[in-house]
């Protein structure tokens, strides 16, 4: 073969659909087509009740981190010899 094929250069071949989307996005290629309910669904923020055990947990775990705060300054403070009166406490009689 001495000669090039001069149409098969010139007609631009189709991309194959093998690139993934990580890679046509990291090329700057992006994809024209319309998502899916399915990825629509996947990507909305989570409804109201999913909300509001998200909040819960994150209060239970804010309250957990307080406590074990407040038991490690009172376990120095004991370590140190220091008095320390505990609130809601009675004090000995």
């Amino acid at each position: 073969m001495t000669a090039v094929d001069q149409k098969s250069v010139a007609t631009k071949r189709p991309r194959t659909q093998s690139l993934s989307r990580l890679m046509a996005w990291i090329g700057g290629e992006f994809p024209d087509d319309i998502p899916s309910a399915a990825e629509v669904k996947a990507v909305a923020p989570p409804d109201l009740e999913v909300r509001h055990e998200i909040l819960r947990l994150e209060l239970e775990a804010e309250v957990a981190r307080l406590q074990a705060e407040t038991d490690a300054i009172l376990a120095e403070a004991v370590a140190e010899g220091r008095v320390v009166e505990i609130p809601g406490d009675a004090p000995p009689a």
